[in-house]
């Protein structure tokens, strides 16, 4: 935006002759401004106040390293622009290895996320012990051998929409029928086995759910991984809130 007044600028006023912008500078700059735009509207995604954010970090990782990966293997991209994106992608896998699935809570939330499902933690190999986690946060203590009502998936949820979670909605809908093949009917499964084997069946909402809302509605159904829900949701995923009051 400000390319044309400065060239301006230094055209016809002697005063800033002296501070142009060379072109190779410009390109630097054009650069650093198209890799970092999708980089800001992340940072903006995640530190919002009025909605669950932790869930989101290893989606929108997954999708800020997309990006600057095809940006790096453009090679109509400028070659500043290039380096740069690729010093970015190292230094934010530096600060959130593994696309920030280092951390327990942004794993539990992630796998909560009834939009994800933890679509990305079996990419990276994470998913069945993050299940193991959760297992050992919920203890619900033992077997369920009764019969439990099954719940069809059309019933509790609104019909299945196709949705492009681009770049990531293929690994999504694959990791979808993964899990609707891996379930089998086993009664000595703990409850919370059962919920899970259960949650993994419903039908992807689409990116715009709203998971308070989500989980809220079906809190009778899956009561054990609801309220782990409650508790990791609630986790804000940046800081800046909270600075910004200490500011």
């Amino acid at each position: 935006h400000l390319k044309k007044p400065l060239q301006n600028l230094a055209d016809e006023k002697e005063e800033w002759a002296d501070h142009a912008i060379t072109r190779n500078e410009w390109k630097q700059i054009e650069g650093a401004v198209k890799v970092l735009t999708p980089v800001k509207a992340m940072i903006k995604k995640l530190e919002t106040k009025k909605e669950p954010t932790m869930h989101e970090v290893t989606a929108e990782l997954f999708k800020i390293h997309h990006i600057l990966q095809s940006f790096i293997n453009n090679r109509n991209n400028c070659g500043f622009g290039i380096e740069f994106a690729r010093e970015l992608k190292k230094q934010i896998e530096k600060r959130f290895p593994d696309r920030g699935t280092d951390r327990q809570e942004r794993r539990i939330a992630y796998y909560l996320a009834p939009q994800y499902r933890g679509a990305h933690l079996g990419h990276v190999g994470k998913l069945e012990s993050t299940k193991d986690e959760m297992k050992e946060k919920v203890k619900d203590g033992g077997t369920e051998t009764e019969t439990e009502t099954e719940y069809e998936d059309d019933i509790l949820l609104e019909r299945p929409r196709n949705v492009e979670l681009s770049p990531t909605s293929k690994l999504i809908r694959e990791h979808k029928d993964r899990l609707k093949g891996s379930h089998t009917n086993n009664n000595q499964k703990s409850k919370v086995e059962r919920e899970m084997d259960r949650y993994e069946r419903f039908s992807n909402p689409g990116q715009n759910v709203n998971v308070l809302k989500w989980w809220k509605a079906r809190e009778d159904v899956l009561p054990l991984l609801a309220n782990q829900a409650k508790k990791v949701l609630a986790i804000p995923s940046s800081s800046s809130k909270s600075e910004r009051v200490f500011s």
